[in-house]
């Protein structure tokens, strides 16, 4: 590296077992609850937490906006 080109690399943590729950209007049901996240070693940073209640067979949505800093910078 430090050739100066952009380079896009793949984070596979908790969150590529979560769906966009913000795509087309919805509502993500999980994410950082900051009453919860006091109570929890990590916080937000290392945790996510249930929103609402999640039934037996439902996806797991977040907000992919809260994975990415800018998709400008890489012209998305």
């Amino acid at each position: 590296m430090g050739d100066g080109e952009l380079r896009i690399s793949v984070d596979l943590d908790e969150g590529a077992l979560c769906n966009d729950g913000e795509w087309d209007g919805g509502e993500a049901n999980t994410g950082c609850d900051e009453e919860a996240a006091r109570d929890v070693q990590g916080g937000c940073i290392d945790n996510y937490f249930a929103l609402s209640d999640i039934k037996a067979g439902e996806e797991f949505l977040c907000s992919y906006a809260q994975f990415a800093g800018s998709w400008k910078e890489f012209g998305l």
